[in-house]
């Protein structure tokens, strides 16, 4: 089946040109998706004079997503994770947590156009790759940190046992007090 497309599709070309494409592919996807339109005499004379204006968005799409790239491509996003034994995180950082830091920073980009086959599960920098555009691909510097600096060792001292026992009003004492802090409670609630 013969199409024109509207949109720039990575694989199967640009901005009106006419393709060969599956009719199944044709029907369900790229039609009611607007990338398309079918290859009739009638829609060819209409593309011929809707064309101009089809380039000028395409053209404005591309200098979005180059000026998305150079952004991207200047920042940094650092993660901070709780950490096992062996630098494996008990979490990781996947699409959803780079999108909506992307988000804080006042980036709006899809997850669907990061491009990250596993989710990251260990401490370290990392190259994320985005589709922005077809033929426009930005890399993103991906930092995962630890959570809490690491201590220095705390070493235990014994304490002397004491053969003391406790005196015998200080747990009334302990009682009392809980007992006044139950029932302000219970008064604060009426």
């Amino acid at each position: 089946m013969q199409i024109i497309l509207k949109n720039d599709m990575e694989k199967l070309g640009n901005t009106g040109e006419i393709v060969n494409v599956a009719p199944g592919y044709a029907r369900n996807y790229l039609i009611p998706r607007g990338i398309a339109i079918v290859a009739t005499k009638g829609n060819r004379k209409q593309f011929e004079s809707e064309r101009e204006g089809w380039e000028k968005k395409a053209e404005k799409l591309r200098g979005d997503a180059n000026s998305q790239k150079d952004a991207l491509e200047a920042l940094q996003l650092v993660f901070k994770r709780k950490v096992g034994e062996e630098g494996k995180l008990f979490g990781s950082v996947t699409s959803m947590d780079i999108e909506a830091e992307l988000k804080a920073q006042n980036f709006e980009i899809d997850r669907k156009k990061i491009v990250l086959g596993d989710p990251i599960k260990s401490l370290g920098s990392y190259k994320v790759p985005f589709k922005l555009h077809p033929g426009i691909k930005a890399v993103l510097n991906v930092s995962v940190e630890d959570e809490a600096p690491k201590k220095a060792p705390v070493e235990e001292v014994a304490e002397p046992e004491a053969d003391v026992a406790p005196e015998a009003g200080a747990a009334s004492t302990d009682e009392a007090a809980a007992t006044e802090a139950a029932s302000a409670e219970s008064t604060e609630k009426a």
